[in-house]
């Protein structure tokens, strides 16, 4: 049986292309049991292949697998769009004939408009004339990628443990009942997981794992790298295998016909040229985009003239200097207490600062760490603390922010939304009281503040001013299952800094210093016609002089413990 390093790329019609630079000799191994290839790991749905932004590529010379790295720009590898007769001599098909097909739940077919490659690595780009619709958004898709520098595993790319996605053979070659049955493939997206174990020239090389492996036409498939904990990031595009031939047949016309095993494989890394990718991209800069339905003309509500008599708020200010300051205010006819110190040192170092429920809270450091502490003294402004505790490590978020009883969401880089909760909240329990990340959102990136008001309902102000309102039904366990979202107001591009209180109190900071306080009545109006009719309470200025601060914050109601 030979043993053959194959391309992984399926080609139409019987025939497949193997570069005859890439075959070698191997001595024979009857290998004599069934395997099955990457394919033969998970499956996975149409929203993960979304969430991945995974595509199929065709082109004059065959199918590919390939990916998003913006709405407009796909990655795969090179020899997908190599022409066809002229193996290694890097001639590229048209920059018109390639077509990537995206088969999410609703299904898109982009034509190319310009294909570029990357030799001598085995990687290219392909640009569509018209975008991909990620999570229903045109413009603000856009992949991270593993770099040197930035995330672990500085100056190596090995070991590195995989996520690999393919959609090519899910059945290898087999004796069955001692006839021989040819590899098959049904197309769908599959992950395996595999760890790097060379790097040899341009390529990556790992090993197959429990029988996953990839083969043919999973050729610029993708491979992720889990960084910061929770975030993956592209690592390479699959590019070769090393395979064997099922024995007893010949496997020089159409080796992906015959193909037994792909004991290991390996991927072209993006990093390496990711400057050189980065020129025809652009900076990267998503536009928002229109409302499905525009709210009305000064939609915004009816608010009263009078403070209401709400009930008691605690709010803190950090300083420039790192002063940490009190204030408190029992009812809307109550004048503030405060502010007192009661800490300092929160700003150097700290990049958000936000609620935990009752009087905990957390601090975000610069460099990842996630810090609990609980002021004991909420109710006088005294200097009473209990921590710091390290709770979570690695925490690369753009924003963080409270969603109440522990539960704290963090926006990625790529607009990913993560949910945690923390199960010591109360009591500052550490690191093994943290739940893993789990996505329940995307699409996040764009907006210009989110924040909560406890048991699921997240306000987010986009880029126009306005404010809606989506109800995260998954808020207790973390799954992805939402209603919503709901445009409940304008305007709110004004403020430079949104409290919120909880219950659906809201403070909105003017650049001119001046408090406004808001409630509002209609958080669970369920339909559009009590979406035209949304009520607030409030927009009564409840205090001023709060331009001066870093960052304003405050506690979130919680039981049996601090501000009920």
């Amino acid at each position: 049986m030979n043993s053959l390093a194959m391309r992984c790329i399926t080609l139409f019609a019987a025939s497949f292309l193997v570069s005859s630079a890439t075959v070698r000799a191997g001595e024979e191994d009857n290998l004599g049991t069934s395997r099955q290839g990457l394919v033969g790991g998970t499956l996975i749905s149409a929203d993960t292949q979304e969430k991945y932004a995974l595509l199929t590529l065709n082109s004059p010379i065959g199918s590919c697998s390939a990916s998003l790295l913006r709405n407009n720009w796909a990655i795969t590898a090179a020899h997908c769009v190599d022409t066809a007769g002229a193996p290694g001599q890097f001639m590229t098909v048209p920059d018109g004939s390639v077509t990537l097909q995206a088969n999410w739940a609703t299904v898109q077919t982009r034509p190319s408009m310009r294909v570029i490659t990357f030799r001598p690595l085995d990687i290219a780009i392909v640009r569509v004339a018209q975008p991909f619709a990620v999570r229903g958004s045109t413009t603000r898709y856009n992949r991270d990628i593993f770099r040197d520098g930035q995330f672990p595993y500085f100056g190596q790319l090995s070991p590195v443990p995989l996520m690999i996605f393919g959609r090519g053979i899910n059945q290898f070659a087999q004796m069955v009942n001692g006839v021989p049955m040819p590899s098959s493939s049904d197309g769908q997206y599959r992950v395996g997981f595999m760890t790097t174990r060379r790097e040899e020239g341009d390529l990556v090389w790992y090993p197959s794992v429990a029988g996953q492996m990839i083969a043919g036409g999973d050729s610029g498939g993708p491979s992720f790298a889990t960084v910061r904990g929770t975030d993956d990031v592209l690592f390479g595009v699959h590019a070769l295998c090393h395979s064997r031939c099922l024995a007893g047949q010949d496997c020089s016309a159409s080796p992906w016909t015959w193909v037994s095993e792909t004991p290991e494989c390996a991927d072209a890394p993006i990093a390496p040229i990711w400057d050189d990718i980065n020129r025809y991209l652009g900076a990267f800069v998503s536009e928002a985009e229109p409302a499905v339905e525009p709210p009305p003309p000064g939609f915004i509500g009816t608010f009263g003239t009078t403070p209401p008599n709400y009930q008691p708020m605690w709010v803190y200010a950090v300083k420039d200097n790192g002063d940490l300051m009190w204030y408190r205010k029992d009812s809307g006819t109550a004048a503030w207490q405060g502010p007192k110190k009661v800490g300092n040192g929160w700003a150097a170092g700290y990049k958000d600062v936000i609620a935990a429920g009752g009087n905990a809270m957390y601090a975000l450091t610069d460099d990842g760490t996630l810090r609990w502490y609980r002021h004991d003294g909420f109710n006088d402004g005294s200097f009473s603390w209990k921590g710091p505790v390290d709770v979570a490590r690695g925490w690369r978020y753009t924003k963080i922010f409270a969603g109440g009883e522990g539960v704290i969401y963090g926006i990625a880089e790529d607009g990913t939304l993560v949910w945690h909760r923390h199960g010591g909240f109360l009591d500052g329990g550490g690191m093994d009281t943290m739940s893993e990340g789990k996505v329940v959102g995307w699409g996040w990136s764009g907006m210009l503040d989110v924040f909560s008001a406890g048991n699921g309902a997240i306000y987010a102000v986009r880029p126009d001013g306005t404010l809606a309102l989506y109800n995260h039904t998954g808020f207790a366990t973390g799954a992805a299952t939402w209603t919503g979202p709901r445009d409940v107001g304008t305007g709110w591009h004004s403020f430079r800094e949104i409290v919120s209180i909880g219950d659906g109190v809201i403070l909105g900071i003017q650049p001119d210093g001046k408090m406004l306080w808001y409630k509002h009545l209609g958080m669970t109006a369920p339909n559009k016609i009590a979406r035209l009719k949304e009520t607030w309470e409030g927009r009564i200025e409840i205090g001023n002089g709060w331009q001066g601060f870093k960052g304003v914050f405050a506690l979130l109601p919680s039981t049996p413990q601090g501000p009920r």
